[in-house]
């Protein structure tokens, strides 16, 4: 189980480019017709999944350094109180997905929570909707470049699948993979953790309004234009870092000048 945990985590940011586009199962122009005037629910986790938190001190410990990862990233979380990105992917696709297709949110103020993946789960957690928009973080981390320890690039995968309560039936469903790896700017773990976290909050949040107008566009054939532009603070918090400091950032892939004999945490 821990060695699907970690290899499951290191397909999921270490494969995928900055914007991955994975193999898309979008909405059928002749489905997205008939959605006018049903009901909606959206479902939610009631866990986010554990941030992994890869520094190259863990990494040296393979698969017994998954578990300690968990650890520490989750302890970076609840300790600077670092909100699900999914909650951004929420707020940004719903009104868009309810314009575009006329449909209607049911009475229950904000998203019911499904006690897991499972296909029933889900359905079972919104009875009486005619549809369900299930949106789900399926991962998220830092991690260091290998061949510059002290540099971090951050990644955040979602998944948002719409559901046909009735026939129990998947009428779209796509992941979205996002991460920095390609940044001009590395950040340190300290400049990612200092200050509550807010650099690692407002990457996460760039990360997650991507994988928004990606999926809206992609999956829903909604246009750029019917969605809010992303907040200028949020378009690219790592350039910004970078401009604050002079460039004075370690560009991705550069070589130490004299790196450490072994992997240290940083």
């Amino acid at each position: 189980m821990r060695k699907l945990f970690l290899a499951l985590t290191i397909a999921t940011f270490t494969a995928v480019p900055s914007l991955a586009r994975p193999k898309l199962a979008p909405l059928p122009e002749a489905t997205a017709a008939t959605l006018a005037g049903k009901t909606l629910a959206i479902t939610r986790r009631g866990e986010k999944p554990s941030f992994m938190a890869m520094t190259a001190g863990k990494a040296t410990f393979a698969l017994l350094g998954a578990g300690a990862m968990a650890v520490e990233g989750n302890r970076i979380v609840r300790e600077n109180g670092i909100a699900d990105p999914a909650d951004t992917v929420e707020a940004v696709l719903v009104p868009a997905f309810v314009k575009r297709f006329g449909t209607r949110l049911t009475p229950e103020s904000g998203h019911a929570i499904a006690p897991g993946n499972d296909l029933k789960q889900i359905i079972g957690a919104a009875p009486g909707a005619d549809l369900i928009l299930d949106i789900r973080s399926i991962g998220w981390n830092f991690a260091y470049y290998p061949t510059h320890w002290g540099t971090y690039w951050v990644g955040y995968g979602v998944e948002v699948q719409l559901i046909d309560t009735k026939s129990g039936t998947v009428l779209a469903d796509s992941p979205c993979g996002a991460n920095t790896q390609k940044s001009a700017a590395a950040p340190s773990k300290d400049a990612l953790v200092g200050n509550g976290a807010q650099l690692l909050k407002d990457v996460l949040a760039s990360l997650s309004w991507n994988c928004t107008r990606l999926l809206a566009n992609e999956e829903f054939h909604i246009a750029a234009e019917n969605l809010p532009e992303t907040p200028d603070s949020l378009a690219d918090p790592l350039a910004t870092f970078a401009a604050q400091r002079g460039g004075q950032t370690s560009a991705p892939g550069a070589q130490p000048a004299s790196a450490p004999a072994t992997p240290a945490d940083h």
